[in-house]
């Protein structure tokens, strides 16, 4: 009697350790699946575009539903593929849907800011050993994200990679339409607020400024000009990324891709900042460069080297002057980082700043990138 007792208890000892290992089990696949997956599942605030009775557009900010991303965001997940051509889940994969959002770096109204200008916007400079990270005295990064990185790595002085025959460097704009204030010189009309469909007053126009100096300097580039960001703002990161991807088929050689973005920045008070420093006696707008990761769980095994490209291409901005450019920004989006090994995001300015500024900017963006590799 005492055995079989004995042998009931050895089985429900055993059965209950099963089941908690297969709860403990369930409950890490769980944890694990729904981290992996929340960005694509879970609504995100969005700015849009709604088209206006004279027929122009506007920004509008809206919260996507999530769910309907979900089918195309789990084939890249499980896939890592881009899938740019399937026009169905083309937002979906292309990982960016989260990041149409011109979201505007509030400035701490601790913080001593300058006397606005005769425009009334407010004009500092920002430096660029402010960030939260400090590699060195004079670069830092605004990490973003979990991920621990490697100083050592990040700040030796090898080429993370190998740029050969020409053409090297692909330009593109994956938010076309963003624009600067006008001048007296180079006046123009919003065709939105702080926007431009015309390629002679938007990003269109600072890439091909960049391009430009980068031919002078010997430099192959191919410069993309289509807008994707007008007439439909939603999904323009899985627009450029198509763009980018055929360019890069047709184009093997290039290594480099830089997307050209305009930043927005304001007070506490929402009043439009201009950043600034000065070149050679010019004044000219800082410059900031971005890098996505893998954070966000689409697949990204070139984050690390678009970070160590950005470190290297912040040492020749500091080598032109010490304040050209704002601490790195990384990112837990991957912003089409994936198409390249030194694919980066650089926000030439902001909305405060006025578009003679911005060109001033090219040919010092043109220069450290000539030297980056």
């Amino acid at each position: 009697m005492k055995r079989k007792r004995k042998i009931r208890n050895k089985k429900l000892f055993i059965g209950i350790a099963v089941a908690a290992v297969i709860v403990a089990v369930l409950y890490t696949s769980i944890i694990t699946v729904t981290q992996r997956i929340r960005p694509y599942v879970f609504s995100h605030t969005v700015l849009g575009s709604k088209s206006l009775p004279d027929g122009t557009y506007a920004p509008h900010v809206y919260k996507t539903g999530g769910l309907h991303k979900l089918t195309g965001s789990l084939f890249d997940f499980f896939l890592g593929g881009n899938f740019a051509g399937t026009k169905s889940i083309i937002a979906a994969v292309s990982g960016n849907f989260a990041v149409d959002i011109e979201t505007p770096t509030i400035l701490d109204g601790s913080e001593s800011l300058p006397t606005p200008t005769d425009s009334g916007i407010i004009e500092r400079t920002i430096n660029p050993a402010s960030g939260k990270q400090s590699l060195n005295s004079k670069i830092s990064i605004n990490n973003e994200t979990k991920y621990e990185l490697d100083y050592t790595y990040l700040l030796n002085d090898e080429k993370p990679f190998e740029a050969g025959s020409s053409p090297q460097v692909l330009i593109v704009h994956t938010h076309t339409t963003e624009s600067y204030q006008p001048t007296e010189k180079i006046n123009y009309l919003f065709t939105s607020e702080d926007r431009n469909t015309d390629t002679n007053y938007n990003m269109a126009r600072i890439g091909k400024e960049v391009a430009s100096e980068l031919k002078k300097l010997g430099i192959g580039v191919v410069h993309i000009t289509d807008l994707y960001d007008y007439p439909k703002y939603d999904d323009s990161y899985a627009r450029s990324c198509e763009g980018v991807e055929k360019m890069l088929e047709k184009y093997p050689s290039i290594k480099i891709v830089l997307d050209l973005h305009r930043d927005a920045i304001i007070t506490s008070d929402g009043e439009k900042t201009k950043i600034t420093t000065t070149i050679n006696g010019e004044k000219v707008a800082q410059v900031m460069v971005v890098v996505g990761t893998d954070e966000l769980g689409l697949r990204h095994d070139n984050w690390k080297t678009n970070l160590k490209y950005a470190v290297n291409l912040q040492k020749e901005f500091i080598k032109i002057e010490e304040t050209f450019a704002r601490p790195i920004n990384l990112r837990t989006s991957r912003f089409n980082g994936h198409v390249a090994p030194g694919a980066v995001i650089i926000e030439v300015g902001a909305t405060g700043n006025t578009i003679e500024e911005a060109l001033a900017s090219a040919k010092y963006i043109a220069l450290a990138v000539s030297n980056s590799f």
